[in-house]
């Protein structure tokens, strides 16, 4: 009952000193419970970690306890089940997947779901566990208190409004009508909508004589076509980390194996490599094409920058290169210039390559969480084109590299089909499974292939490696076109239409 208690006081926000599993000794700056549960989920920490608690008054608690004695922290840690709409099992789960599924996926999970774990040793609705609720919101803290019930007031207004929809289409009602609810709140039907609203958001008679003048001179001037301007997005920033401190001889795959640990980082979607971005000297300079001490980088969720802080600040990067991790702070300079355009194709299979990367599971060697995921690869690179002598030569290479890579592909999963790109020395595979492509990605790309740096990559929808010859497809056309006259020229005409001679 004494722990219960102690446990409602714990929250998100809650502050504790950890002892370092490495040195045993206990950290010199405290972690709120929600940097715990992030170390725990990435394994940097383990259930078994002893934590302090920092209490309100800067004191601290009387006893030290284990992570997984702390029901939020015991929730990051426990596997999950829950019910499905066709009322199935469904899991074991962690509670990261079922923070994604419950927040990403609502048509899988909503408040009402029943799930299960040790912890509550019997099945509960999502709405009815405080603690679950709060580890959720560790792996999505802009979402807070996804299922509140609402206020009585909210209760009211959507009881009210509900029937709204057809009132407001009715002609012969009052512009002016008002209602007064039973709590005193007054509320006007909108003229623009014909819904009811707050009186308080109700626009002036001035302001809406404006209004109507606005659209009566729109009525009257031809329509002009919109010109989209570059605009600065800050709010892409969130994602981004700036670091300092780096040696010369810094490059981004050093940079990517450190930060990973921190989170999976985001992709570019025209090239499928993360997006770091290390400032490196101009060729006027002595150390030309050398890093000048600083980078960027981009994670795929903005959780994982306050992660990479936690973990990563002040560390070093290689013996006498202490980095500095901070937030990237970024401002508009001139104009922006345009860049070139993505496909929606591209930014998604960007956005589900960094999905899938972070659902592989290197344990099982597995996708985790039941996700449809990218089953087409790309591999370059894995020959030289056009160096055969004749067509017998290239149809023997073909069959025997296709043969090759099909025996080391299905290794990793079933192959469904190997397309070669003779022309650009590109091959394309197609898995039955995703998790077979993300392991060929995962272990191909920088594999050396009889030589050559192999280059794995996802396909990313859009992209044709077809090789089209347009002045040869011209010179075709044109010999056809001849051909064909000719063919006309020696063909006899009709008796009516031939000419006729006196």
């Amino acid at each position: 009952m004494e722990r219960r208690e102690r446990d409602n006081e714990v929250n998100l926000d809650t502050h504790w000193l950890y002892q370092n599993p490495t040195t045993g000794q206990p950290s010199q700056h405290p972690l709120t419970t929600r940097q715990i549960c992030l170390l725990l989920s990435k394994t940097v920490l383990t259930p078994e970690t002893q934590l302090l608690q920092v209490l309100p008054d800067q004191t601290y608690a009387s006893e030290w306890r284990i992570a997984r004695s702390v029901s939020i922290v015991r929730c990051i840690v426990e596997p999950w089940y829950y019910e499905s709409s066709s009322s199935t099992t469904q899991g074991p789960i962690s509670c990261a997947q079922l923070a994604e599924l419950f927040y990403q996926e609502a048509s899988v999970i909503v408040p009402t779901t029943r799930v299960y774990s040790q912890l509550t040793n019997t099945w509960k609705c999502i709405q009815g566990d405080a603690e679950l609720q709060m580890a959720l919101e560790v792996f999505y803290p802009e979402r807070m208190h996804p299922v509140d019930p609402p206020t009585e007031a909210q209760k009211e207004l959507e009881a009210f409004l509900s029937p709204t929809e057809r009132m407001g289409s009715s002609t012969n009602q009052d512009d002016d009508a008002s209602y007064e609810s039973d709590h005193g709140t007054r509320y006007v039907k909108d003229y623009r909508t014909g819904k009811w609203i707050h009186e308080a958001l109700m626009p002036t008679r001035k302001e809406k004589e404006e209004q109507c003048a606005e659209e009566v001179e729109a009525t009257t001037q031809p329509k002009k076509k919109k010109q989209k301007k570059a605009q600065f997005a800050a709010r892409n920033a969130r994602c981004w980390i700036y670091i300092t401190g780096l040696p010369l001889d810094t490059t981004e795959e050093q940079l990517a194996q450190i930060f990973v640990k921190a989170g999976i980082l985001d992709l570019d979607p025209t090239t499928q490599r993360p997006k770091i971005k290390v400032y490196r000297h101009k060729e006027d300079h002595p150390f030309a094409g050398q890093c000048k001490g600083d980078a960027s980088l981009c994670y795929a969720r903005p959780e994982s920058v306050a992660l990479a802080l936690t973990l990563l600040d002040e560390t070093e990067y290689s013996p006498g290169h202490r980095m500095k991790v901070q937030p990237a702070q970024f401002e508009q300079k001139g104009e922006l210039h345009s860049r070139n355009r993505i496909s929606n194709a591209q930014r998604k299979v960007a956005k589900l390559a960094a999905l899938q990367a972070r659902d592989w599971d290197d344990s099982n060697s597995r996708l985790v969480g039941g996700r449809k995921g990218l089953r087409i690869i790309v591999l370059k690179h894995l020959f030289e084109p056009n160096v055969w002598k004749d067509e017998v030569q290239e149809d023997v290479f073909f069959a025997e590299l296709e043969r090759s890579l099909r025996a080391e592909l299905e290794v990793l999963g079933v192959v469904e089909k190997i397309t070669v790109f003779s022309q650009r020395a590109v091959v394309v595979v197609k898995f039955t499974q995703p998790s077979a492509a993300s392991a060929v990605v995962k272990d191909w790309d920088g594999k050396l292939w009889n030589g050559r740096r192999v280059e794995a990559m996802y396909w990313d929808g859009v992209t044709d490696f077809t090789v089209r010859d347009e002045e040869k497809e011209q010179v075709e056309t044109e010999q056809r076109l001849e051909e064909f006259g000719n063919w006309l020229d020696e063909q006899e005409l009709p008796e009516e239409l031939q000419l006729q001679k006196e």
